[in-house]
């Protein structure tokens, strides 16, 4: 079965010569190809019984490589999954505007932090106020994953949130789960999250 490393192999030289790839599309198109080849290099394995030996050339590591990358988020997945609550989920998304995307280039770590730090602040104090879950101060739960380009390799920053629909309350008698104030379903109106979060970076140390 042909793969996508035999398909850029042979129809990408057409496609270059008319088409331009940016640094990182450059990047990743090398990788896929090169991958598990000998242009990576490997190590020659031998069976100590039979005697018979191949090559196991090395792999990209590129996250949009169908051959490597791909095997690495499927197992991550896989270990997610393991932690999924028996409640409805909600998936919310936190984009960083594109205005901001020459700071990320001079202070990447920064930026990430700060926008992982916002949407957890954000997130948390939604979940705590009894507006949207009946009760205060409850404790939420969410996974949040960066993602730092789109489809097609554009710098597009932005968190995924997964987040449970309910909160943990905890008082004297112990810990219950509640489920949101509106329906079982639903957390908070989208417009209200970006309203708040946008408060809280002014709020932050600027970066070095």
């Amino acid at each position: 079965m042909a793969t996508l490393a035999d398909a850029l192999s042979q129809f990408g030289p057409a496609y270059l010569a008319t088409h331009a790839l940016s640094t990182p599309q450059a990047k990743a198109w090398r990788g896929i190809v090169a991958c598990r080849t000998a242009a990576l290099g490997g190590e020659q394995l031998q069976c100590d019984t039979c005697g018979h030996s191949h090559w196991q050339y090395h792999s990209c590591r590129n996250r949009n490589c169908p051959q490597c990358g791909m095997r690495a988020k499927d197992a991550w997945l896989q270990g997610r999954l393991s932690e999924v609550l028996d409640v409805p989920y909600v998936h919310l998304v936190f984009t960083l505007p594109h205005c901001l995307n020459a700071l990320y280039g001079a202070h990447p770590r920064w930026v990430i932090d700060t926008l992982f730090t916002c949407t957890a602040h954000t997130l948390t104090e939604f979940a705590a106020n009894p507006k949207w879950m009946g009760v205060a101060g409850g404790k939420p739960a969410f996974s949040l994953v960066l993602h730092t380009w789109t489809q097609d390799l554009l710098v597009h920053l932005h968190v995924h949130a997964v987040m449970a629909c309910g909160v943990l309350e905890q008082d004297g008698q112990g810990a219950r789960w509640v489920t949101p104030a509106r329906q079982p379903n639903y957390l908070f109106p989208g417009e209200a999250l970006p309203a708040l979060q946008s408060n809280v970076l002014p709020q932050r140390q600027g970066p070095p």
